[in-house]
C-alpha cells in the first residue's frame, strides 16, 4: 500500500494535483458547493485534473516522442496543459467525439497517431543521417504541435461557449483567450451552431498557436527555417509546401475519425442532446482514447496498428537458390483463383505505410524509396506479412506477387534488384523487388528517395556479393 500511495503521489504531482489532505474535495466539487451551477453547464477544471484522467494517453505520447523526461515536461506536457486549458471538456463535434472532453481526447489521439507515423519518415526529408539525428527532436515537436492545432479549428467555428461566474455571463472568444484565463469564471455552456454556414480557413489556426504553445516552444520551432517554413505552410493550408509534415498530419487525422463510431459505441457516453450538453454532476471525465486505440486491434487479437513493432532486419539478401527460382518462375503454374494473397499483401503494404506501422527509408526497414521507384526488401517484407496474418508460406505469397507483375525486372530479366548501403568495408547489399510506380505503395504522396541507398550493379553469385555489371 505505501508503494501504491507513492506512485499515486508521483502521478498527481506531475499533473499539478497533489493536495495536502486526502479528503480535500476536487475543485469541481468545491465549485459546485460554493457556486450552484446554471443549468446545462460544465465546471471549469484545472488542466492537471483533465490530464490526470488521461494518463495512458500522456504516457503514450511521451513514449512516441522519444525524448528525455525534462524535455518532455518543458515542451510536450506544457503544451498539453495549455491545450487542456483552452479545450476544457468541450466535445469535438455533434456526432463524433461528442462526449464531454471529446475535443481533448481527439487531439491527443491524433497527436499519438502522428508521432507514430513520424517514426516512418526521415526528417528533414533527404537529410544526411547526422543532420537527421541532430534535428530529430525539433521535427518531432513540429509534428506534435501540428496535430493538436489541426483538430482545433472545426469545433471552434461550430460552437458558441457561454462563460458563467460570480459577476454574470458572457460569450467566450476562443481566438484570444482560454476558458480558464479568468479565475472568476466557474462554469461554461457549449452549444453547437446548427445554422452556421461559415467556413473558417485553416490558416486561422495560426491565431491559436500563441494560446496553445508557450513562447519557449514557438521559439524552438522557429529556430530551424526549414522546419518552421513547413510548419507554417501546413497551418496556412499550403499542403504542397508542407511536404512530409503535411502528409504525416493528414494521415494521422484520418485514424481517430475512422474509429470514432466504434469507440463511441463501446463507451458509456452517448451523443449529446441537440443543445445543450449533459447536466453537470453526472458528467464522466474519463476519455475514450483507450477504447479508440483498441479499435485498431486486428480481428485475431494482434497488437494495435499504432503499437505494431517490426523485428530487426536479420538478412537482406535472399538465398542463391531463391534467386534462381525467382528468375525462372513461370507464372502460368499458378491458378488465377489463388491470387488473393498477393492482393492482400499489397493492401497490407499500402495500409501499413499510410498508418505509419510499416517504416520506410530507415535502418532495418523493408521498404525504401530509390530514384528508380520503391524497393521491397525480400524475403523479409513477405515474412512480415505472413507473420502478421497468422501463418502461411511467405514464398507462396512472393510467387503470387510476381504473377501480378507490379514490379519491373532487371536489364537481364531477373526479378530481383540489388542495391548498396554504406561505403567501403561497411557496405551491405539490399535485395528486393522494384516497383516503378510509387503510387502502388504511397498513393499521391511522393516521398524523398533514401540518399543512403544506390543501385551499384551488384550481382550475387553463390552467396558472394561484388560490384560489376549484371
Amino acid at each position: 500500500m505505501p508503494q501504491m500511495t507513492e506512485m499515486l503521489s508521483a502521478v498527481l504531482s506531475r499533473f499539478g494535483l497533489l493536495q495536502t489532505k486526502q479528503d480535500t474535495p476536487s475543485l469541481a466539487v468545491a465549485t459546485q458547493q460554493a457556486y450552484p451551477p446554471p443549468t446545462d453547464t460544465l465546471p471549469v477544471l484545472p488542466p492537471g485534473e483533465l490530464l490526470a484522467h488521461r494518463c495512458a494517453a500522456v504516457n503514450r505520447i511521451e513514449e512516441l516522442a522519444g525524448t528525455t523526461p525534462a524535455h518532455f515536461e518543458q515542451y510536450y506536457l506544457d503544451t498539453l496543459h495549455r491545450f487542456a486549458c483552452w479545450s476544457q471538456q468541450r466535445p469535438a463535434s455533434p456526432n463524433h467525439y461528442a462526449h464531454p472532453g471529446g475535443l481533448l481526447d481527439l487531439a491527443m489521439e491524433t497527436a499519438a497517431a502522428a508521432l507514430k507515423i513520424r517514426q516512418g519518415h526521415l526528417l528533414p526529408p533527404g537529410a544526411p543521417p547526422e543532420e537527421a539525428v541532430l534535428k530529430k527532436d525539433l521535427w518531432t515537436f513540429s509534428v506534435f504541435t501540428l496535430a493538436l492545432l489541426g483538430e482545433a479549428i472545426k469545433p471552434t467555428s461550430e460552437q458558441t461557449v457561454t462563460l458563467f461566474g460570480e459577476t454574470g455571463s458572457r460569450i467566450w472568444n476562443p481566438w484570444s483567450s482560454t476558458i480558464s484565463d479568468d479565475p472568476a469564471v466557474r462554469w461554461y455552456r457549449v452549444e453547437f451552431n446548427r445554422e452556421n454556414d461559415l467556413n473558417i480557413p485553416e490558416s486561422a489556426s495560426l491565431m491559436l498557436a500563441n494560446l496553445i504553445i508557450a513562447p519557449v516552444g514557438l521559439a524552438w520551432l522557429s529556430s530551424d527555417p526549414h522546419a518552421f517554413s513547413a510548419w507554417l505552410a501546413y497551418l496556412s493550408g499550403d499542403k504542397a509546401t508542407a511536404g512530409a509534415l503535411g502528409h504525416i498530419i493528414d494521415k494521422a487525422r484520418k485514424l481517430p475519425e475512422s474509429v470514432s463510431s466504434k469507440a463511441s459505441e463501446s463507451n458509456k457516453h452517448s451523443e449529446p442532446k441537440p443543445n445543450p450538453l449533459p447536466e453537470p454532476g453526472n458528467v464522466p471525465i474519463q476519455s475514450i482514447h483507450e477504447n479508440a486505440l483498441e479499435s485498431f486491434d486486428s480481428p485475431d487479437g494482434k497488437e494495435s496498428l499504432l503499437d505494431q513493432k517490426f523485428p530487426s532486419l536479420e538478412t537482406t539478401r535472399p538465398e542463391s537458390s531463391e534467386i534462381a527460382e525467382l528468375a525462372e518462375l513461370e507464372t502460368s503454374d499458378i491458378g488465377k483463383d489463388k491470387e488473393a494473397p498477393a492482393a492482400k499483401f499489397m493492401e497490407w503494404l499500402r495500409t501499413g505505410i499510410e498508418q505509419g506501422r510499416i517504416p520506410y527509408n530507415e535502418k532495418n526497414a523493408r521498404v525504401h524509396v530509390v530514384p528508380d521507384g520503391v524497393l521491397l526488401v525480400t524475403p523479409n517484407i513477405f515474412k512480415d506479412f505472413t507473420d502478421e496474418w497468422g501463418g502461411g508460406r511467405w514464398d507462396t505469397v512472393q510467387k503470387l506477387f510476381i504473377k501480378r507483375k507490379d514490379h519491373v525486372r532487371t536489364a537481364s530479366g531477373e526479378n530481383i534488384h540489388h542495391y548498396m548501403v554504406g561505403t567501403g568495408s561497411s557496405q551491405t547489399v539490399l535485395s528486393g523487388f522494384l516497383l516503378k510506380d510509387t503510387a502502388l505503395v504511397f498513393g499521391e504522396f511522393v516521398p524523398e528517395s533514401n540518399q543512403l541507398i544506390r543501385n551499384a550493379g551488384v550481382c550475387i553469385d553463390n552467396g558472394r556479393s561484388f560490384n560489376g555489371s549484371s
